[in-house]
């Protein structure tokens, strides 16, 4: 994932870019999605655990979302980790 060179340019304003955070979360319901989701349905995340930030991340980022050790994807609320990490 990377920000847009109109966003970057706000990049050093914040640890943890608000445009990095949403696409991660996005990328979370179309892992709830292609794994039981229905179409029909939708999905928006709503609460966070608690995020831990080790130092500011570049532009350009990866992120590995999967279900939380305690949850699965019959669940009715789904539970999801996420990491972010640079290149």
């Amino acid at each position: 994932m990377s920000l847009s060179e109109s966003v970057a340019q706000a990049e050093q304003d914040y640890i943890l870019h608000p445009g990095i955070l949403d696409s991660v979360l996005q990328a979370g319901t179309l892992l709830v999605s292609a794994d039981g989701g229905l179409p029909s349905s939708t999905s928006l995340p709503f609460a966070l655990g608690s995020i831990v930030v080790h130092r500011a991340l570049p532009q350009t980022v990866y992120a590995w979302a999967r279900y939380s050790k305690d949850a699965s994807s019959s669940d009715r609320i789904r539970k999801l980790d996420f990491d972010i990490c640079d290149g």
